[in-house]
């Protein structure tokens, strides 16, 4: 599975969306990918509006952009799916994108922010 930390720039990028909502016993790796993306689009505007977007991609002028571009990007055939040896945790993937969703912004353009721990232990 794509890692989240990848689209985390300088404090600049980041995730903001409320928790989907998924059952967790429902959550597929591809659902999980999708909707950490959506989550991650959200949140870089949230923090940082078009040009927290534009960093991510030039051409990511709106989220619907942002979230489109990066579910094509990260979320398509192996991308989303766990190693080859290790399985995929859904109760761990929503709280990743519950984790990503209440991130706080960086309170400068210095400031780094991280994913969730959890984010790293998806697949396991």
């Amino acid at each position: 599975m794509r890692r989240i930390s990848a689209l985390v720039l300088s404090g600049l990028l980041g995730l903001g969306l409320v928790n989907c909502g998924s059952n967790s016993s429902d959550l597929t790796p591809q659902t999980a990918c999708n909707q950490a993306m959506a989550a991650v689009c959200n949140w870089a505007n949230k923090c940082g509006g078009t040009a927290a977007l534009t960093a991510i991609d030039p051409s990511y002028t709106t989220v619907a952009a942002c979230i489109s571009g990066e579910q094509a990007a990260g979320c398509t055939g192996t991308n989303a799916a766990c190693d080859t040896g290790t399985t995929f945790h859904a109760d761990l993937a929503n709280q990743c994108i519950s984790g990503i969703s209440a991130m706080a912004c960086p309170t400068s353009s210095t400031s780094a922010t991280t994913e969730p721990a959890v984010c790293s232990q998806i697949c396991q």
